[in-house]
């Protein structure tokens, strides 16, 4: 499993979501990718990920989407949906 996490250094709410992220220690459970969405290089990606709003965090699971949320939200959410993907 692989989270995307779609976000820019300078946006207050991004830095707070990957506090929380790193707070529940969920790269210890899969891989975390910072794609930071202003670069030119990486508009393509966000296009084709439907990325539109920050933070967007986008869980893939064998290239198929099992949890996606975009703003603020309960990262614990988030953690409860690795530990149960792990377990099939």
């Amino acid at each position: 499993m692989i989270i995307y996490f779609f976000g820019n250094k300078d946006c207050e709410i991004c830095n707070k979501v990957l506090r929380e992220i790193n707070e529940q220690e969920i790269g210890e459970l899969c891989k975390i990718k910072f794609i930071d969405a202003f670069d030119d290089k990486k508009q393509e990606l966000c296009d084709e990920m439907g990325v539109d709003e920050l933070p967007h965090v986008i869980l893939l699971k064998d290239d198929s989407i099992v949890f996606e949320e975009i703003g603020h939200f309960n990262v614990k959410l988030l953690k409860e949906k690795i530990l149960k993907e792990n377990k099939k």
